[in-house]
């Protein structure tokens, strides 16, 4: 998240984001490790098309990558889950991936002082949260391992992101997944720049087709 809610200041910004992530936990959202896991994966074929597609405009992506990618979208979705969703997840992953970091694992220091780790780009603020959600592994190793890093970005970004926008804004829900990713999940509810906010998104959906296509 390279833009964090400048609407409300860096120092709200963090008590927003932390805020909102730990209720999310206390209210009861989506767990982290659900009960009866799906038991989706991505083929051979699947994988390699989506790397030989990318690979020339995007040399740090890697097969590793992309299936780190399925993975960890199997881990954020139940038994139930259809396999064009399962690919929906896949593919909002790797286009994080592609928009925050071209998939690399970079460190990017905010204005406001927080600091954006990794492929996912996670935010510092939210650590503390994803600590708490996914222990101490994951918490820690997010800032240099890749598996760590996208499985943190996936909580954030699946469990919370795109499930709020699917309930509250179902005839949109990238453009919101990845407003709330990159703007915060309350931004909302106060003003904000629009056009901004839709520059970054229509992005977003652009490389999100492409890999939805690619699945």
């Amino acid at each position: 998240m390279k833009i964090i809610k400048k609407i409300v200041g860096p120092r709200t910004t963090k008590k927003v984001i932390a805020g909102a992530l730990a209720m999310c936990l206390v209210l009861g959202c989506t767990p982290v490790k659900a009960s009866a896991a799906s038991s989706h994966t991505l083929s051979s074929k699947s994988i390699n098309r989506v790397y030989n597609n990318n690979k020339k405009a995007h040399p740090s992506i890697s097969k590793y990558k992309i299936k780190r990618a399925a993975v960890t979208a199997r881990n954020r979705s139940g038994k139930n889950t259809s396999s064009s969703e399962y690919k929906r997840k896949v593919a909002i992953l790797l286009a994080t991936m592609e928009v925050e970091s071209d998939f690399k694992m970079i460190r990017h220091v905010n204005r406001n002082g927080s600091v954006d780790y990794g492929i996912m780009q996670v935010n510092s603020s939210v650590i503390p949260t994803i600590r708490k959600a996914m222990g101490n592994k994951i918490a820690n190793g997010l800032k240099y391992n890749v598996a760590d890093n996208i499985e943190a970005g996936s909580y954030e970004m699946i469990t919370l992101c795109y499930n709020k926008a699917k309930k509250k804004h179902p005839s949109n829900v990238i453009w919101w997944t990845y407003a709330y990713y990159n703007r915060g999940l309350y931004f909302e509810n106060y003003s904000y720049n629009y056009n901004q906010a839709n520059r970054n998104s229509q992005k977003f959906i652009k490389v999100y087709n492409k890999y939805r296509k690619d699945l």
